[in-house]
């Protein structure tokens, strides 16, 4: 049997990624919603925690260009808590990946109109960038991205548009999803402070968000 290559994965008519992509590509913007959440799921349940915020901000792309302003916010603010979940991870171990995945969180939060959020993980970012590197002032360094708001694919001011059923499903399972392993999270954080790690640490920065 031969070895799977990278070109063979990306290739895959299987792979829920490619197939959103080009449902995307053909306009198709329904269609790819659910499979780009269809793979966020999948990545969460294999603990691909990074190619699942991408699908989930993927799939709010989508719907924002379908109009449905609504369930478009609420995909971001996930996408944007997951890319936070990441920064708190890698916060103690990649400081440089840490910073970028605060810079997705607050373009996602930006997204989603999450003032008070966007705003909490400004300040993380802010603060984190001057301990990295204490002689800058943490206005250049890593900057925060500039954010447009929420447009229609035609251009058109962004309205409400009903989101169609197929995609309400797959966006209740994935939001099942995220919060089982939201709650997977804190039970090993809860035993792993239980035998003396980080018994005086900080709060995670997921906990203080909306």
């Amino acid at each position: 049997m031969g070895v799977t290559t990278w070109l063979d994965r990306i290739t895959d008519e299987s792979n829920l990624w490619l197939s959103a992509s080009k449902a995307e590509e053909a306009k198709d913007h329904a269609g790819a919603s659910v499979q780009y959440l269809n793979d966020a799921s999948e990545c969460l349940s294999r603990g691909s925690k990074v190619r699942a915020a991408l699908s989930c901000y993927c799939a709010a792309g989508c719907l924002s260009k379908m109009g449905a302003v609504s369930d478009s916010k609420k995909l971001y603010h996930e996408a944007g808590r997951l890319y936070a979940a990441i920064a708190d991870h890698n916060v103690s171990g990649s400081i440089r990946e840490a910073l970028w995945a605060l810079q997705r969180s607050y373009g996602c939060f930006t997204l989603a109109g999450s003032a008070k959020d966007s705003e909490t993980v400004f300040q993380a970012h802010r603060l984190l960038s001057r301990r990295a590197n204490p002689f800058n002032d943490g206005s250049s360094w890593l900057e925060m991205p500039k954010v447009d708001g929420i447009r229609r694919e035609d251009g058109k001011k962004a309205g409400q548009t009903d989101t169609p059923l197929e995609v309400e499903g797959a966006i209740d399972r994935f939001m099942a999803m995220v919060r089982s392993d939201e709650q997977e999270t804190a039970v090993r954080v809860a035993k792993f402070r239980r035998r003396g790690g980080m018994s005086n640490g900080p709060e995670s920065l997921v906990s203080q968000l909306g």
